[in-house]
């Protein structure tokens, strides 16, 4: 990340806005274009994409959740309802860096005097974080009958070591974390659309969200030629 937001500070994307700019029409917003998606393609290095684990109750959140920032960070245990609140921690996998959040489980909680109203909240608070989150993962144990995936979510088969045939895909984070990570880091690859190498030095991107929807703004704008734009942000630079 410091790497590429150097060659933005010595002059990389000015000199490629300015390039753009010399160009005719056509040429200059197929440009944009390419900008575009090699901003979209650095984007995940300098802002860790947020990674959800949700999913009912004692599947696996926590265990995952420690395998994958590397260190016993949330509390697990057979007891249901033991995650109430959100555990926030950083993972790098196969060198892109990913905000993780291991949430509360999906469970009916009877309200006996009282004694569900922390662990409701911690179910409300992480429904409300799955909203705001790149990927959400939806764990589910490997040998339990399949419920329906919420839209939008990543199944994730967990505790294949509990069975003797467990399906393609499935993982446990308890006896083979290594193996957790490696599925992890290529579904999160593929769900983000993630390139092995997205950075090349002294390319310049659109380090910033203001300056992609600067970009998105000047292509979707029909009334103003993008050359014309270009020559603005030129100068403004």
């Amino acid at each position: 990340a410091a790497r590429i937001l150097l060659d933005q500070v010595e002059g990389a994307l000015s000199r490629r806005l300015e390039e753009l700019a010399l160009l005719d029409e056509n040429a200059a917003q197929s440009g944009l274009v390419e900008l575009l998606r090699d901003s979209h393609a650095v984007a995940p290095v300098l802002v860790p994409p947020r990674v959800v684990l949700a999913g009912p109750t004692n599947s696996g959140k926590s265990t995952l959740f420690n395998a994958l920032v590397g260190s016993e960070r949330a509390i697990t245990c057979a007891e249901p309802g033991t995650t109430r609140d959100m555990v926030i921690g950083y993972a790098s996998l196969d060198e892109i860096v990913y905000e993780l959040v291991d949430t509360a489980g999906e469970r009916e909680i009877p309200d006996e005097a009282g004694l569900g109203a922390v662990e409701r909240e911690g179910q409300r608070a992480a429904q409300a974080l799955r909203e705001r989150a790149e990927v959400v993962f939806w764990l589910e144990c490997a040998g339990d009958p399949h419920e329906e995936t919420p839209d939008g979510f990543e199944l994730l088969k967990t505790h294949s070591d509990q069975l003797t045939d467990p399906p393609e895909g499935a993982i446990s984070a308890l006896t083979n974390p290594l193996a957790a990570r490696s599925t992890v880091s290529d579904r999160l690859r593929r769900s983000l659309n993630l390139d092995a190498s997205p950075w090349v030095p002294g390319r310049g991107v659109l380090f910033t969200p203001q300056l992609c929807s600067w970009c998105e703004e000047v292509l979707a704008d029909s009334n103003v030629a993008v050359t014309d734009r270009l020559c603005e942000r030129s100068s403004a630079n």
